[in-house]
């Protein structure tokens, strides 16, 4: 288990914390659309996003 030199958090919770951030803009960025994670042994190792755009 190796640490972050600033934080002293692993870089495990590091890379988790980016990849919730990561998800979360997506969500603020997207108005309509989907967004897909891809998990593969309990890591998320892709994220998918596909914006519709209305004309209403």
């Amino acid at each position: 288990m190796s640490y972050g030199k600033q934080t002293g958090k692993t870089t495990e919770t590091q890379g988790e914390e980016r990849v919730f951030q990561q998800i979360w803009r997506a969500v603020k960025e997207i108005k309509y659309g989907t967004i897909t994670i891809v998990v593969q042994d309990s890591r998320v190792i892709q994220i998918e996003k596909t914006e519709k755009l209305r004309f209403c």
